[in-house]
């Protein structure tokens, strides 16, 4: 495979919100689960892949290297809605709705499209082509998207509309001092 690299600017944010998302997960480890610590701590460390590898993408120069850490980055971004639904789930103190048979949907469904990404060559599913173009700046990936796409999108979006409204609803059901905090995720969410 001929991985090459290049410095590009853009990579340079990237890889200091992928430092910011590990250091956070870091200290959020060492609380316990009563507020959702942990599934906010796989959280953050999902987006440390998803970023981390994209900052690599950025980095590299080859069709082969934009087109492997694209797919690499799949390794956090298949997980980040999953752990920030059930975050929100726990947040909102909907806790009784995470058991073993969610645990299993919610988790075997972004495993699948992992998988789906991975194996992609063998059935263009995902992705029909994926290739390198030059986007005025940088060499770029250039997608042409397939049915399992639109799915694991549709699957993304569902995941983050829940926890929105999840979210939206403990906004007026809570006490004053504490909807700024409901705020900040909303818009975090939303964005």
């Amino acid at each position: 495979m001929n991985l090459q690299f290049s410095f590009n600017p853009f990579a340079t944010p990237i890889f200091l919100t992928s430092l910011l998302f590990i250091v956070l997960a870091f200290f959020s480890f060492n609380k316990n689960n009563q507020h959702g610590e942990r599934y906010i701590s796989y959280f953050l460390l999902s987006c440390f892949f998803y970023s981390f590898f994209y900052g690599i993408e950025l980095l590299a120069v080859t069709a082969e290297g934009i087109k492997l850490f694209y797919i690499l980055e799949f390794i956090g971004g298949a997980f980040v809605t999953p752990f920030l639904f059930l975050f929100v789930l726990k947040y909102t103190d909907r806790a009784k709705f995470i058991n073993k048979n969610w645990l299993v949907l919610i988790f075997g469904i972004a495993a699948f499209f992992l998988l789906m990404v991975f194996t992609n060559d063998f059935h263009h599913l995902f992705y029909k082509e994926i290739s390198a173009a030059n986007n005025s700046y940088f060499l770029s990936v250039a997608l042409e998207r397939g049915i399992l796409h639109w799915m694991y999108a549709s699957y993304n979006s569902i995941l983050i509309i829940f926890s929105n409204l999840l979210l939206f609803r403990m906004l007026f059901s809570i006490p004053e001092i504490y909807r700024g905090q409901v705020l900040i995720m909303l818009f975090g969410t939303l964005i």
